[in-house]
């Protein structure tokens, strides 16, 4: 329990000195929140008493806490039991480390063993293990130092990244604002950890070494003697690594068995069926699909997913009038419920898919007014440039038409259909 209400909890841990970049988190997260703000950064700082001694920013920690109109701190700097970090962990909802440099970043790694996506410094040691489905990159460039330090020489020129300040604080915003992905990633990291960067395959990999030396077969002993671990959580995490891998067919089956798993809990149920509408609306089954919804709306008839899913069936039937009341009603659950979703699906995203039914309706004005508004909370949806672009052409406004749809190519260079109204002007 963190003793906080707040819906969303950044998480830091480790020694909260220039190395690790918590300056930059500090200033990131201070600088784009409020007190009122739904969002709470944990701070478990470490090595204050010992190899940090002296270092740390707790003073300022304790001085910006002070300031009632600051978005809320939680420090903790006592020692934790391995327990009581694994809950730390679990407690939280995304993960936040800029480093400027790091040898592995082990706490990144635990953190997605726990289900929570990361944000991490893009080029540096993290890239080994960490990949876009399952974090948020911030650009760094190299800041050198000299080849000298503490007096020693070194081997070059040293260097460590500098993270984008203001690239952090966007990507703080845009998940607060947007925290439908974070389920999602969060699964797919845990999978990545829990499956390829276990103990057991470190040691083998070093054992491995050990072998070629010395002519032994260490390695080959300690993979035959031993299993990997695997429980029906690690299953589900897969089915949804699978799923964004594109392989329906292997996640459809893993889904369909984790509706029997007695570990799993309701939000998890709730994304299962879902996935499971989606994937049989790909293989064109309406009557699956609609199973697969219904089964969803009994658990959480007021989830935005769930309704969001309804009306992408009436959509599919052609009721494009009741698809858009349905829509209208996944606009106003969004405020309230917003952070109970899971399908990456955005408030822009929502906008564009009603301007898309509207288009359909031929309602142009009522169209460009959806279109309008994703742009609003999204500059960069090529989506909603496009169909602005579509409104103005059908209303006869083509010099408008031709600059949206120059946006939207501009925004994606592969937006075939905005290409092709282009060449039509």
């Amino acid at each position: 329990q963190l003793g906080t209400t707040k819906k969303i909890k950044f998480l830091f841990v480790g020694g909260t000195i220039y190395r690790k970049g918590f300056d930059i988190l500090l200033n990131a997260y201070t600088k784009t929140f409020k007190s009122s703000d739904n969002v709470a950064l944990v701070v478990k700082d470490m090595g204050g008493n010992s190899f940090y001694k002296g270092q740390t920013a707790k003073e300022i920690i304790e001085k910006h806490k002070l300031n009632a109109l600051a978005p809320e701190i939680i420090y903790i700097d006592q020692d934790l039991s391995e327990e009581e970090i694994a809950s730390l962990y679990r407690a939280c909802d995304v993960f936040v480390s800029p480093y400027r440099g790091e040898g592995f970043s082990l706490p990144t790694l635990e953190a997605m063993a726990s289900g929570l996506p990361v944000i991490v410094t893009d080029s540096g040691a993290t890239d080994d293990f960490v990949d876009s489905f399952c974090a948020w990159k911030i650009s760094a460039e190299k800041r050198y130092l000299g080849n000298e330090m503490d007096g020693k020489p070194l081997t070059g020129n040293a260097f460590v990244l500098e993270p984008n300040e203001d690239e952090l604080a966007a990507i703080l915003k845009h998940i607060v604002a947007n925290p439908s992905s974070i389920y999602k990633s969060g699964r797919i990291a845990s999978y990545i950890a829990r499956k390829h960067w276990t103990w057991r395959r470190a040691t083998i990999k070093a054992l491995m070494r050990l072998d070629y030396i010395f002519g032994t077969d260490m390695a080959k002993r300690l993979e035959q003697s031993t299993v990997e671990f695997e429980d029906d959580y690690l299953k589900y995490c897969e089915a949804e690594y699978l799923y964004h891998n594109g392989n329906f067919a292997d996640a459809k089956q893993i889904y369909l068995d984790s509706l029997n798993s007695s570990c799993l809990k309701k939000k998890d149920f709730n994304h299962i069926y879902n996935r499971l509408t989606e994937i049989a609306l790909d293989d064109n089954d309406i009557i699956k699909a609609h199973e697969f919804n219904k089964k969803a709306l009994d658990i959480n008839p007021i989830n935005p997913d769930n309704v969001f899913m309804q009306a992408h069936l009436q959509s599919m039937k052609g009721n494009y009038i009741e698809a858009l009341e349905l829509i209208t009603n996944v606009i106003d659950l969004w405020t309230n419920q917003k952070n109970y979703t899971s399908l990456a699906i955005s408030l822009d995203d929502i906008f564009v898919y009603s301007g898309n039914l509207m288009l359909k309706d031929e309602d142009y004005d009522g169209a460009i007014q959806f279109f309008q508004a994703a742009l609003k909370i999204n500059t960069n949806n090529d989506e909603a440039c496009y169909g602005s672009g579509l409104c103005f052409k059908m209303s006869g406004y083509l010099e408008e038409a031709r600059e949206m749809f120059e946006w939207a190519s501009k925004l994606n260079p592969n937006h075939e259909l905005a290409i092709d109204e282009l060449n039509q002007l």
